[in-house]
């Protein structure tokens, strides 16, 4: 095989805070796995002084014999504060201070990197989990543009996603084009809702003929579906087809009050998280001031009060806030089609969902919080409000996408699933 070609976004690459000194909390708040290589290595490098056989018996714990994997062999543990251990006082990782890159584990060497590889491609993303990932993609307006580069410049890497390019199966072997369509389509000078509703039709349009288990055939649909779309004024038609879509019954209204019970509903299971103080003071509408929250201390919520708040909030956006709110989403959107492949998805269009999913639950949980109002008057409030939010909600779900799955069960067992239903989230 030839040596991969290294694909990322624009944003990793002015990203290079790997174990340094920072602001934020990445490595703060959430257990950090250790894999049984670095495990060891760390163990073999600390074991030779008395100081360091301490250091590694209070910081390092192996995973039970039940749990323990090579990628998951032992924990970092955290300070009472959520600190990692090796943390110095000036936030320095003391591991990579002393040893070099080389002694940490994968997930403090790779994140907030992402890696998969399609054929002989090497694509690098990065995930927004983290807080000057958020910022960088979520503020930069070519945050999303792809580059080539040289794969040295990956660093140590971690193939999440992996697939051949000339698989026979229609729906692999199409990961390219699509993925590229989609992009093309979030970058369109429209508004955000007219993107998302534009990648939902294709997805609508095709999933009867192309989907996981399509037959070889299948991307003839694909294609003639895509030539239609490239004849003179479709685009424009499909564009102003948007506002004619919407269907007027009660039940394709429900989604989004829906969302906002079932993000009630599971605010036990969040815990004493920055994303579970962040939903309480969306449903009390108060600050925590930072806080810790409990599920009972929220009484229980006035969903049609809060919806009445959000809509009210969304229609007094002004013209820059707006823009600062489409470019967010744009950015997100297109690396959420760049780094989660739809191949874990059925068809286009439910991996469309999930995506429309996470969008109006962060625009419910944007516009309901208390500071929303005063930050939207203010440009660098509203960008630093945006940011918070998107890395706590990240790193939340992509640890534990319980929220996620529930929300997809109840749409599916309510019904909600067509393309006008999907619509009223788009226009949340």
């Amino acid at each position: 095989m030839s040596e991969p070609a290294l694909v990322q976004p624009r944003y990793l690459g002015r990203f290079a805070c790997i174990g340094g000194a920072c602001e934020y909390t990445c490595c703060s708040g959430w257990a950090i796995q250790v894999d049984k290589a670095h495990y060891q290595s760390t163990r073999d490098v600390l074991l030779r002084t008395p100081s360091g056989r301490s250091q590694f018996d209070a910081s390092v714990s192996r995973q039970p014999s039940g749990v323990a994997t090579d990628a998951n062999y032992a924990r970092i543990a955290l300070r009472p504060n959520g600190d990692c251990t090796f943390l110095d006082a000036d936030r320095m990782c003391s591991l990579q201070r002393a040893h070099g890159t080389q002694i940490l584990c994968n997930t403090c060497a790779i994140y907030p990197r992402s890696h998969a590889q399609f054929g002989a491609t090497l694509e690098v993303g990065a995930s927004p989990s983290c807080p000057e990932i958020a910022r960088l993609l979520l503020l930069a307006p070519d945050a999303m543009a792809l580059e080539a580069g040289d794969p040295a410049a990956a660093g140590r890497t971690q193939v999440l996603q992996l697939a051949i390019r000339d698989d026979p199966d229609p729906y692999v072997a199409a990961l390219d084009t699509l993925r590229e369509v989609m992009l093309g389509l979030l970058s369109l000078d429209v508004p955000v809702a007219t993107r998302l509703f534009l990648t939902l039709y294709l997805g609508d349009r095709t999933r009867a003929d192309f989907h996981r288990d399509a037959p070889p055939h299948a991307l003839d649909a694909v294609n003639a579906e895509l030539d239609g779309w490239g004849a003179p004024g479709r685009l424009e038609a499909l564009v102003g087809l948007y506002d004619q879509v919407v269907d007027a019954s009660a039940a394709a209204v429900v989604g989004p009050q829906l969302l906002l019970e079932l993000v009630a509903r599971f605010l036990p299971h969040l815990g004493k998280t920055p994303l579970q103080r962040w939903v309480s003071e969306v449903l009390t509408g108060a600050g925590s001031g930072g806080a810790e929250t409990s599920a009972a201390d929220a009484p229980p919520a006035d969903v049609a009060a809060l919806f009445a708040r959000h809509r009210q909030r969304a229609a007094t956006l002004s013209p820059e806030a707006t823009a600062i709110l489409d470019l967010a989403f744009a950015n997100y959107a297109q690396n959420y089609w760049f780094r989660e492949w739809y191949l874990k998805s059925p068809d286009l269009f439910a991996h469309g969902r999930r995506l429309v999913v996470r969008i109006a639950l962060l625009r419910l949980l944007l516009l309901g919080h208390p500071a929303f109002p005063a930050a939207a008057a203010d440009p660098e409030a509203l960008r630093a409000l945006l940011v918070r939010l998107f890395y706590t909600f990240s790193r939340a779900i992509e640890h534990n996408n319980e929220l996620l799955i529930a929300i997809e069960a109840e749409l599916d067992a309510r019904g909600i699933h067509s393309l006008a239903h999907l619509v009223f989230l788009i226009r949340l």
